[in-house]
């Protein structure tokens, strides 16, 4: 019996997949739960494991094929009998997969880490730079080749080093082209997608507030929580009392969450990535940081999975980082608001004396969906995480 290999839906906003590379070649056995092949979904690259044992008789999707959910991908025999008599007669019985089964099947193989030595980031340098994975010590999880694993066994080795110094393009060479063409794909396009629809979707309104950080300063100082572990733990507690901001819009309806599960944007080499603390108002400030850096560390070496991505509520984003003085960052639909982080500057200001003294200052900015959340309720959030902010042992 041969039966089809499908895409599963791994994210609930997914609605395609991109093959990045197959593991296996047409002819080769394969076991049920080890690594099949990479698929680029709308979240992450994420490995996707056989469904079945058996032969892979026929690959449908090729290399950088785009593929919509539960397309065909590839065909896989109970036995290698089946892939003679495929030959022999040209036509075979094909047994057409629960695509529910599927799904669940899959979701739990993702989660099984045993089953992958190294992330689908580290596989992709790998075969970029002609390095064998098998010769690479993993520093990540259990093990786990991670990317910096093969870039460091890259930079260690002379003949690597001698090629690269061969197939480089001398420096004294002048670009006499205008303009470079570069691809709209992958996550780029995605990005491009969620973006474009934000802005056309969304009654989005942005408000703005100064937040006097002296104070958290002070503890940053002596106790090293970054200052968007603090913002997290201000917005977390201030959407308790303002829960119809920690809502979502779908299918003409406000579904108000019980659960406050922020995403915290994450620069990638692949574009920005958004991973989720869930619970983070029942979590304490040090392992909200803690929280903050392991999926910080693991979203710029590609090792976030599918639980990483899903489930958000409310979205932080701090651009401060970077050197932005403040902005309006752009609704991570179907969330109803998200807040951005300016970066620290020291202004002169009056104090109660009328005197003018220096003061460290960060811009907060809130965008929020009007169908959903009224101004009035908008700016006294905003002012919530401002006191929360200048009055730390809140947070504590």
């Amino acid at each position: 019996m041969v039966k089809k290999v499908i895409i599963p839906r791994v994210t609930m906003t997914m609605i395609d997949a991109v093959i990045v590379d197959w593991y296996k070649k047409e002819g080769d056995k394969v076991i049920e739960g080890e690594p099949l092949l990479d698929i680029e979904t709308d979240k992450t690259v994420t490995t996707m494991n056989s469904p079945y044992s058996g032969i892979l008789i026929k690959i449908i999707a090729e290399k950088g094929s785009l593929i919509p959910i539960e397309g065909d991908i590839a065909l896989i025999s109970d036995t290698e009998e089946t892939e003679q008599k495929e030959n022999r007669e040209g036509s075979i019985e094909i047994e057409e997969p629960n695509t529910e089964d599927a799904n669940k099947k899959q979701t739990k193989l993702d989660n099984d880490k045993e089953n992958v030595r190294a992330t689908p980031l580290a596989k992709k340098t790998a075969n970029e730079k002609e390095a064998d994975l098998r010769n690479i010590e993993g520093s990540g999880p259990r093990g786990m080749i991670i990317k910096k694993d093969v870039l460091a066994n890259i930079d260690n080795s002379e003949p690597n080093k001698k090629r690269s110094e061969i197939n480089s393009v001398p420096t004294s060479v002048e670009n006499t082209e205008e303009e470079i063409s570069i691809p709209l794909e992958g996550f780029r396009a995605r990005i491009a997608k969620k973006m474009s629809e934000s802005r056309r979707t969304v009654a989005d309104v942005s408000t703005f507030t100064e937040v006097y950080m002296d104070s958290i300063i002070k503890i940053h100082e002596s106790v090293p929580i970054s200052y968007t572990a603090f913002t997290i733990r201000a917005a977390a507690l201030a959407l308790r009392e303002y829960p119809e901001i920690n809502s979502l819009f779908k299918d003409d309806s406000i579904i108000q969450k019980k659960h406050i599960n922020i995403n915290v944007a994450v620069a990638t080499e692949k574009g920005v990535l958004t991973p989720v603390i869930s619970n983070a108002d029942s979590k304490n400030i040090i392992t909200l940081a803690e929280c903050l850096k392991d999926l910080s560390s693991r979203g710029r070496d590609g090792l976030l999975r599918i639980d990483d991505i899903e489930g958000g509520t409310f979205t932080v984003t701090n651009s401060g980082i970077f050197g932005s003085l403040f902005y309006t960052p752009i609704i991570n639909i179907p969330q109803c608001a998200i807040l951005g982080m300016g970066k620290i500057i020291t202004l002169a200001v009056f104090n109660e004396k009328n005197e003018i003294i220096p003061k460290p200052i960060m811009i907060l900015c809130l965008s929020y969906d009007h169908r959903i959340v009224d101004g009035e309720i908008a700016v006294k959030f905003l002012q919530r995480i401002k006191l929360f902010l200048e009055e730390p042992r809140t947070l504590f």
